[in-house]
Protein backbone atom coordinates (compact mmCIF):
# COMPACT_ATOMS: atom_id res chain seq x y z
CA UNK A 1 0.00 0.00 0.00
CA UNK A 2 1.17 3.65 -1.29
CA UNK A 3 1.82 6.12 1.61
CA UNK A 4 -0.89 8.51 0.26
CA UNK A 5 -3.76 5.36 0.82
CA UNK A 6 -1.89 5.46 4.56
CA UNK A 7 -2.44 8.93 5.07
CA UNK A 8 -6.22 8.40 4.11
CA UNK A 9 -6.31 5.56 5.93
CA UNK A 10 -4.83 6.66 9.25
CA UNK A 11 -7.55 10.11 9.00
CA UNK A 12 -10.34 7.80 8.39
CA UNK A 13 -9.45 6.06 12.03
CA UNK A 14 -8.81 9.26 13.23
CA UNK A 15 -12.38 10.50 12.44
CA UNK A 16 -13.98 7.12 13.11
CA UNK A 17 -12.31 7.28 17.20
CA UNK A 18 -13.94 11.02 17.80
CA UNK A 19 -17.77 9.55 17.09
CA UNK A 20 -20.86 8.94 15.41
CA UNK A 21 -20.79 12.75 13.76
CA UNK A 22 -17.54 12.28 11.95
CA UNK A 23 -18.31 9.50 9.71
CA UNK A 24 -19.09 11.12 6.72
CA UNK A 25 -15.48 12.35 6.78
CA UNK A 26 -14.65 8.83 7.64
CA UNK A 27 -15.84 7.59 4.58
CA UNK A 28 -14.71 10.11 1.88
CA UNK A 29 -11.19 9.72 3.41
CA UNK A 30 -12.04 5.43 3.17
CA UNK A 31 -13.12 6.21 -0.63
CA UNK A 32 -9.69 8.74 -1.28
CA UNK A 33 -7.46 5.94 -0.09
CA UNK A 34 -9.33 3.10 -2.21
CA UNK A 35 -8.58 6.31 -4.87
CA UNK A 36 -5.22 6.32 -4.19
CA UNK A 37 -4.45 2.53 -4.51
CA UNK A 38 -5.57 0.50 -1.71
CA UNK A 39 -7.75 -2.39 -1.84
CA UNK A 40 -11.09 -2.66 0.28
CA UNK A 41 -9.38 -5.85 2.03
CA UNK A 42 -6.38 -3.41 3.14
CA UNK A 43 -8.77 -0.48 3.82
CA UNK A 44 -11.27 -2.90 6.09
CA UNK A 45 -7.64 -5.15 7.81
CA UNK A 46 -6.23 -1.25 8.36
CA UNK A 47 -9.54 -0.57 10.32
CA UNK A 48 -10.06 -3.42 11.51
CA UNK A 49 -13.49 -4.10 10.08
CA UNK A 50 -15.25 -6.36 7.24
CA UNK A 51 -15.29 -4.88 3.40
CA UNK A 52 -18.70 -4.68 3.95
CA UNK A 53 -18.96 -2.31 6.51
CA UNK A 54 -16.23 -0.26 5.13
CA UNK A 55 -18.09 -0.24 1.94
CA UNK A 56 -21.63 0.30 3.57
CA UNK A 57 -19.73 3.53 5.60
CA UNK A 58 -18.46 4.85 2.31
CA UNK A 59 -21.93 4.24 0.44
CA UNK A 60 -23.90 6.06 3.43
CA UNK A 61 -21.34 9.08 3.12
CA UNK A 62 -21.16 9.88 -0.43
CA UNK A 63 -25.24 9.34 0.01
CA UNK A 64 -26.41 13.17 -0.65
CA UNK A 65 -29.47 12.65 2.14
CA UNK A 66 -26.69 11.18 4.41
CA UNK A 67 -24.68 14.50 4.62
CA UNK A 68 -24.46 16.56 7.75
CA UNK A 69 -26.19 13.86 9.65
CA UNK A 70 -25.08 13.09 12.82
CA UNK A 71 -27.13 10.08 13.19
CA UNK A 72 -25.17 6.82 11.79
CA UNK A 73 -27.04 3.52 12.78
CA UNK A 74 -24.00 1.20 12.13
CA UNK A 75 -21.81 3.46 14.15
CA UNK A 76 -23.07 3.37 17.67
CA UNK A 77 -21.09 1.40 19.90
CA UNK A 78 -18.61 0.15 17.76
CA UNK A 79 -15.52 1.63 16.00
CA UNK A 80 -17.36 5.36 16.99
CA UNK A 81 -16.48 4.19 20.61
CA UNK A 82 -13.33 6.88 21.21
CA UNK A 83 -11.74 4.13 23.66
CA UNK A 84 -12.11 1.02 21.67
CA UNK A 85 -10.39 2.94 18.49
CA UNK A 86 -7.79 3.79 20.75
CA UNK A 87 -7.30 0.67 22.06
CA UNK A 88 -7.37 -0.93 18.68
CA UNK A 89 -4.06 1.68 17.87
CA UNK A 90 -2.21 0.91 20.97
CA UNK A 91 -2.21 -3.17 19.89
CA UNK A 92 -1.30 -2.21 16.48
CA UNK A 93 1.49 0.37 16.80
CA UNK A 94 2.78 -0.37 20.07
CA UNK A 95 6.15 -2.29 20.71
CA UNK A 96 5.42 -5.92 21.14
CA UNK A 97 7.48 -5.95 24.49
CA UNK A 98 5.03 -3.61 25.53
CA UNK A 99 1.75 -5.44 24.29
CA UNK A 100 2.91 -8.62 26.20
CA UNK A 101 3.63 -7.05 29.03
CA UNK A 102 0.46 -5.43 29.30
CA UNK A 103 -1.45 -8.60 28.79
CA UNK A 104 0.84 -10.70 31.21
CA UNK A 105 -0.38 -8.40 33.65
CA UNK A 106 -4.13 -8.97 33.36
CA UNK A 107 -6.09 -11.92 35.26
CA UNK A 108 -5.13 -15.67 33.91
CA UNK A 109 -9.00 -16.23 32.63
CA UNK A 110 -8.25 -12.51 30.84
CA UNK A 111 -5.56 -13.54 29.29
CA UNK A 112 -6.81 -16.54 27.94
CA UNK A 113 -9.97 -15.00 26.73
CA UNK A 114 -7.29 -12.53 24.73
CA UNK A 115 -5.54 -15.54 22.96
CA UNK A 116 -8.83 -17.75 22.29
CA UNK A 117 -10.04 -13.98 20.35
CA UNK A 118 -6.89 -13.59 18.79
CA UNK A 119 -7.31 -17.25 17.15
CA UNK A 120 -4.57 -19.66 19.40
CA UNK A 121 -6.00 -23.09 18.83
CA UNK A 122 -5.35 -24.13 22.11
CA UNK A 123 -6.50 -21.44 24.29
CA UNK A 124 -9.40 -21.38 22.24
CA UNK A 125 -10.15 -24.93 22.93
CA UNK A 126 -9.56 -24.61 26.89
CA UNK A 127 -11.65 -21.00 27.02
CA UNK A 128 -14.42 -22.76 25.55
CA UNK A 129 -14.11 -26.01 27.68
CA UNK A 130 -14.42 -23.11 30.95
CA UNK A 131 -17.40 -21.90 29.42
CA UNK A 132 -19.24 -25.31 28.71
CA UNK A 133 -18.06 -25.94 32.37
CA UNK A 134 -19.35 -22.77 33.70
CA UNK A 135 -22.85 -23.68 32.50
CA UNK A 136 -22.62 -27.30 33.66
CA UNK A 137 -25.60 -28.26 36.13
CA UNK A 138 -24.75 -30.05 39.38
CA UNK A 139 -26.12 -33.23 38.26
CA UNK A 140 -23.91 -32.90 34.83
CA UNK A 141 -21.20 -32.48 36.90
CA UNK A 142 -21.47 -35.02 38.67
CA UNK A 143 -21.87 -37.64 35.76
CA UNK A 144 -18.45 -35.62 34.71
CA UNK A 145 -17.24 -36.77 37.73
CA UNK A 146 -18.53 -40.43 37.36
CA UNK A 147 -16.95 -40.36 33.78
CA UNK A 148 -13.97 -40.00 34.64
CA UNK A 149 -14.13 -42.37 37.41
CA UNK A 150 -14.49 -45.22 34.82
CA UNK A 151 -12.02 -43.94 32.33
CA UNK A 152 -9.32 -43.74 35.17
CA UNK A 153 -10.31 -47.53 36.63
CA UNK A 154 -10.27 -48.66 32.85
CA UNK A 155 -6.90 -46.89 32.74
CA UNK A 156 -6.03 -49.03 35.70
CA UNK A 157 -6.94 -51.79 34.88
CA UNK A 158 -5.25 -51.94 31.36
CA UNK A 159 -1.73 -50.73 32.86
CA UNK A 160 -2.07 -53.02 35.65
CA UNK A 161 -0.96 -56.36 33.95
CA UNK A 162 2.18 -54.22 32.75
CA UNK A 163 3.31 -53.23 36.23
CA UNK A 164 3.20 -56.30 37.60
CA UNK A 165 5.32 -57.71 34.89
CA UNK A 166 7.81 -54.98 36.09
CA UNK A 167 7.45 -56.41 39.91
CA UNK A 168 8.05 -59.90 38.48
CA UNK A 169 10.74 -59.07 36.41
CA UNK A 170 12.49 -56.99 39.46
CA UNK A 171 12.31 -59.90 41.54
CA UNK A 172 13.32 -62.18 39.18
CA UNK A 173 16.16 -60.05 38.81
CA UNK A 174 17.07 -59.87 42.41
CA UNK A 175 16.96 -63.63 42.84
CA UNK A 176 19.49 -63.82 39.96
CA UNK A 177 21.92 -61.42 41.88
CA UNK A 178 21.63 -62.66 44.69
CA UNK A 179 22.39 -66.08 43.50
CA UNK A 180 25.44 -65.01 41.73
CA UNK A 181 26.44 -63.09 45.18
CA UNK A 182 26.34 -66.32 47.45
CA UNK A 183 28.21 -68.35 44.22
CA UNK A 184 30.90 -65.62 44.48
CA UNK A 185 30.77 -66.24 48.11
CA UNK A 186 30.40 -61.94 48.47
CA UNK A 187 27.95 -61.77 50.80
CA UNK A 188 28.59 -59.69 54.15
CA UNK A 189 26.52 -59.12 56.89
CA UNK A 190 25.96 -55.66 56.30
CA UNK A 191 24.87 -56.31 53.06
CA UNK A 192 22.23 -58.99 54.05
CA UNK A 193 20.74 -56.07 56.47
CA UNK A 194 20.26 -54.12 54.00
CA UNK A 195 18.57 -56.72 51.77
CA UNK A 196 16.20 -58.02 54.90
CA UNK A 197 15.25 -54.02 55.21
CA UNK A 198 14.19 -53.77 51.63
CA UNK A 199 12.52 -56.97 52.24
CA UNK A 200 10.37 -55.77 54.88
CA UNK A 201 9.12 -52.60 53.18
CA UNK A 202 8.41 -54.36 49.90
CA UNK A 203 6.38 -57.38 52.31
CA UNK A 204 4.61 -54.27 54.11
CA UNK A 205 2.79 -53.07 50.58
CA UNK A 206 2.67 -56.66 50.01
CA UNK A 207 0.20 -57.42 52.25
CA UNK A 208 -2.33 -54.29 51.28
CA UNK A 209 -2.22 -55.51 47.64
CA UNK A 210 -3.00 -58.91 48.66
CA UNK A 211 -5.69 -57.27 50.85
CA UNK A 212 -7.33 -55.17 48.25
CA UNK A 213 -7.08 -58.17 45.51
CA UNK A 214 -9.55 -60.56 48.19
CA UNK A 215 -7.17 -62.87 48.94
CA UNK A 216 -5.73 -64.64 51.89
CA UNK A 217 -3.73 -61.78 54.05
CA UNK A 218 -2.76 -64.23 56.43
CA UNK A 219 1.39 -63.86 55.94
CA UNK A 220 3.02 -65.91 58.65
CA UNK A 221 4.75 -68.15 56.41
CA UNK A 222 6.33 -65.62 54.74
CA UNK A 223 9.69 -64.71 55.41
Amino acid sequence: MNQAAERHIAKAEEYLGKGDGWYEKAGREMRAAKDAGATWVEIADRLGRGTTWVKTVVDWAETPANQGRTSVPFARGKTGDPAVSETRRLLREAPLEQVERIIADLPRDRQQAIGAAAGHAYLGARQEAQTRESHRTPAERQEQVAAQARVDDAFGRMTAGLDIGRIVNALGLCTEVLKDMIEAHSITPEGIEAVEQAHQEFLSEYRVARAMAGLDTDMEEVV
